[in-house]
């Protein structure tokens, strides 16, 4: 027996709708999130001198996402990817799906995503809608590279991109639960999820196993026009109190150095149940985190206790141990919500 024959809301969206027009966003839409030097659906200029790692997960589409208006009656889209999914701790909709969400009241509200998973399809999102004028979002993939993407839409219907109207920005560089993992879909890492509750457009600069505060990173975040955040959390890639001791002050004097109002917010290792079964790592995580503190001091910068964030919840906000569910996620999100909130009264 086959749980998707017995459960049609197990199975996979497919792509149903005829006498569609479709538009390719390369060419018709603005992508948001993003640095203005960078490629289409990329996170940093391509001339950056930078590490092969870091080229190659800028690359991916996190935090990027499209807004637009449409009458169509139906959302559709044809995606095509660099492969499909890949990692066994998290969904093939985290890494290569889109999710779709709707604008009500000045809320962003979460609608449909793509169910499948091949690196290139066809897919219907929504359909048999009245034929009135919405506002959507689009977020593209986590953990991919997005290659193609057409929107498509009724025949004889309109369809325009939305240009962004908020100017101020907030950055997020960190590791792999910055980028996103292990988010169940795009509209859930952290960084998506708080520029749906501030009035701040994210850009994701967050690079998987590899944010080791590469200082060209700071010199590239120096030329962000209207930055007025910078969230850092790179201690889990670092792990290595010697290091962060030399690295993080070179770093933030690239940005304070260029960017004397930047507001600047350090957050040490997220909660990790290793901790309270290894003497050793515990050692090193309270000794790292004091250094952090230390130094965001000298440098009048925030400092946050990552354990501060998620303790309440013991543990079960990650996946395997160290990665993220939408759980961990959501409550990062609304805490730095909060806490950017009354920096800004």
């Amino acid at each position: 027996m086959n749980t998707i024959k017995i459960d049609k809301n197990m199975n996979i969206t497919k792509f149903s709708c005829e006498n569609i027009t479709w538009y390719n966003t390369k060419s018709n839409f603005q992508v948001n999130g993003k640095m203005a030097s960078s490629l289409l659906y990329s996170r940093l200029p391509d001339k950056i001198k930078t590490t092969k790692e870091i080229k190659y997960l800028a690359k991916h589409s996190s935090g990027l996402y499209i807004d637009f208006t449409t009458n169509s009656t139906s959302i559709n889209l044809h995606v095509k990817t660099s492969s499909s999914s890949y990692m066994a701790h998290m969904t093939a909709i985290g890494q290569i799906g889109i999710d779709l969400y709707y604008k009500q009241n000045n809320k962003y509200i979460f609608i449909a995503t793509t169910k499948i998973d091949q690196k290139e399809y066809l897919i219907t999102l929504i359909k048999n809608l009245l034929p009135e004028t919405r506002s959507f979002r689009l977020y593209l993939p986590l953990y991919i590279t997005l290659e193609e993407l057409e929107i498509g839409i009724d025949q004889n219907s309109t369809i325009q991109s939305n240009t962004n109207i908020i100017k101020d920005k907030i950055v997020t560089y960190g590791t792999s639960i910055t980028q996103g993992g292990c988010a169940t879909r795009p509209g859930m890492s952290y960084p998506s999820i708080l520029g749906r509750l501030i009035n701040y457009e994210i850009i994701n600069l967050g690079f998987s196993g590899n944010c080791h505060l590469n200082l060209e990173i700071a010199e590239q975040i120096t030329t962000i026009k209207n930055l007025k955040y910078l969230i850092i959390e790179a201690e889990a890639n670092i792990n290595d109190p010697k290091i962060i001791k030399e690295r993080l002050p070179l770093f933030l004097e690239i940005l304070l150095n260029k960017m004397r109002n930047l507001n600047i917010i350090v957050i040490s290792h997220f909660p990790d149940a290793f901790e309270l079964i290894d003497e050793n790592t515990r050692k090193t995580r309270n000794e790292t985190r004091k250094i952090q503190k230390d130094i965001c001091e000298k440098y009048n910068c925030n400092f946050i206790s990552g354990i501060d964030i998620l303790k309440e919840y013991s543990f079960d906000e990650s996946v395997d141990g160290t990665h993220l569910t939408d759980l961990g996620f959501y409550k990062i999100a609304t805490y730095l919500k909060n806490y950017i909130t009354d920096i800004d009264k």
